[in-house]
């Protein structure tokens, strides 16, 4: 193509890139020509064109200076001890030190940190690269795209090694609930070594204290009626309080939505019965749901910031006793951050008719760890350290992974708490070894510990609610459209949101229903049956 082709061509272009090139040669290369003192008895006060030129003058002095030669020597003295020091010297010694303090694991590890926010598009890059790690944790949501087709490239199946009496040889991984494997299992295989959280995921958390002070009793609650009754016993206008609170998150309006879907018996995001897979969205109870959400709403038991309020907003309000009863995790049941003498407590689920409704199981499992395609001998080989990180609370080597060495690196207590000693707060170091994987579940909290009631309220409630639990029959299923139908599923959502507020009536959302089937919901619908029929 001639020149003057090009340059119509891509003109734009060349006008985008002119202000770097002007930049570059006046803050580069133009300063460049004042070099040219190297060759002049350049005085600083008087101008360049006015100093006289030398030629090589001013490098024969240089040459012939003895002190020049020295600084040489010197130079290539420091630059060859630096290459020594900074170089192999601090290998050898991480490896001593790791030798010294950790004997029991001998593994050197080189590890990527990256904030959670970030992790996405950090993962992204590194499996873009091909080269991989050894060890690669994946969060349990988002997944990445083509997520079975890039284990299968990339990573180990290790269906043959954790499955049956195999997973014998790795007894701590051996001892991990069922549950906890079901979202690292992809399609059928097993890609990876699970970082287990709590099989509950949202409660609706209650202030018995106060519920019980203005006259009102959970434990009496039986049905949806009863419910309602309790709400609009509870609130009151004119003292600022309500029984409700909601909060808003990256998933929408939070208007104590778990439970009362749990109430009517929605499902938990499908339903699979035979070879019929239905989404929640498309079933009755949903709508009935909503509608009850919305005759809460209309009776005023909401905090009217409910819409737009955030979680920590909620929060406070809880404490502040604005509100008696909001949605958060399970872990709120043990927050240590609540001011001391508030009563918690969660309610358990209840059927809108009577008995019990549903409550929703997490997947169990925060992220998996998969193990990079290697030979089967550096397989098991890194499958034990997993299986020595997975070790119980307080056992052996939780102690050593954790703490160091005893009387060394920490001491027992009489009450058999740990203490680190000076060399053990010296020595050890933030480790992202808890991110590979963990040991099962274990209460441990600083002190001052939970009071018995309260770790009695904590328990009564997962006791009652465990025979509740209704896990998502997808997980462990791939569908490369759920991966990207986050903005279809918001407008459902929405759309449900917008008719409990009054914006939008029931027709509204069904015809939202509607869209969202056409748009990403069949085609989910037959991704995820090809998955659990194959």
């Amino acid at each position: 193509m001639p020149l003057r082709a090009r340059l119509r061509q891509d003109y734009p272009l060349l006008i985008m890139v002119a202000p770097a090139i002007v930049l570059l040669l006046l803050f580069v290369y133009v300063p460049l020509i004042g070099n040219v003192i190297a060759f002049m008895d350049y005085q600083p006060f008087i101008s360049i064109q006015d100093s006289p030129w030398v030629g090589l003058a001013n490098f024969q002095a240089l040459f012939a200076d003895p002190a020049f030669w020295n600084a040489v020597a010197n130079t290539l003295e420091i630059t060859l001890l630096q290459l020594v020091l900074f170089f192999p010297v601090p290998i050898a010694l991480a490896l001593l030190v790791h030798s010294l303090v950790r004997p029991w694991l001998r593994a050197l590890t080189q590890s990527t940190y990256s904030p959670a926010d970030t992790y996405a598009n950090k993962l992204a890059t590194v499996m873009a690269r091909g080269k991989v790690p050894d060890l690669v944790v994946f969060p349990a949501a988002p997944v990445p795209a083509r997520f079975p087709q890039l284990l299968d490239s990339l990573f180990t199946d290790l269906t043959e090694h954790l499955s049956g009496d195999a997973v014998t040889k790795y007894p701590n991984l051996a001892n991990r609930p069922s549950n906890n494997w079901q979202a690292c299992r992809v399609n059928g295989k097993i890609y990876g070594v699970p970082v287990s959280s709590s099989p509950f995921n949202m409660v609706l958390m209650t202030r018995p204290d106060l519920i019980e002070r203005f006259g009102g009793d959970t434990a009496k609650i039986a049905d949806k009626d009863d419910f309602l009754s309790l709400c609009t016993e509870l609130t009151s206008r004119r003292a600022n309080r309500y029984a409700l609170g909601g909060a808003t998150d990256a998933s929408g309006v939070n208007l104590a939505t778990d439970f009362v879907n749990g109430m009517f018996g929605v499902p938990h995001r499908w339903s699979h019965e035979g070879q019929k897979l239905t989404s929640m969205y498309e079933t009755d109870q949903w709508l009935e749901a909503l509608t009850y959400t919305k005759k809460l709403w209309d009776a005023g038991v909401f905090h009217p910031d409910s819409p737009s309020m955030q979680r920590a907003q909620a929060k406070t309000y809880y404490q502040n006793g604005t509100v008696l009863m909001y949605e958060d995790g399970i872990k709120s049941l043990s927050d240590s951050s609540i001011p001391k003498g508030i009563v918690v407590d969660a309610m358990a689920p209840i059927g809108a008719e009577g008995g019990r409704g549903i409550s929703y199981q997490s997947p169990s499992m925060a992220s998996f760890t998969a193990i990079r395609k290697s030979d089967k001998g550096r397989v098991e080989e890194l499958l034990r350290v997993l299986d020595y990180l997975a070790a119980p609370y307080a056992s052996e080597e939780w102690r050593n992974v954790n703490w160091g060495e005893e009387d060394v690196h920490f001491t027992t207590e009489p009450d058999n708490s740990l203490v680190p000693t000076d060399k053990g707060l010296a020595e050890r170091a933030p480790s992202c070894l808890y991110a590979l994987v963990n040991g099962p579940s274990a209460l441990a909290v600083k002190k001052p510990a939970p009071t018995k009631d309260t770790l009695t309220r904590m328990h009564t409630y997962q006791e009652e609610t465990d025979p509740t639990l209704l896990a998502d029959p997808t997980v462990g299923f791939y569908s490369p459209t759920a991966a990207s139908a986050g903005s279809a599923t918001l407008t459902v959502v929405g759309a449900g949101t917008d008719y409990v507020l009054g914006r939008k009536s029931l027709d509204d959302v069904k015809a939202a229903v509607a869209t969202w089937k056409s748009r990403v919901g069949d085609k989910m619908r037959s991704e995820y049956l090809q998955s659990l029929d194959g």
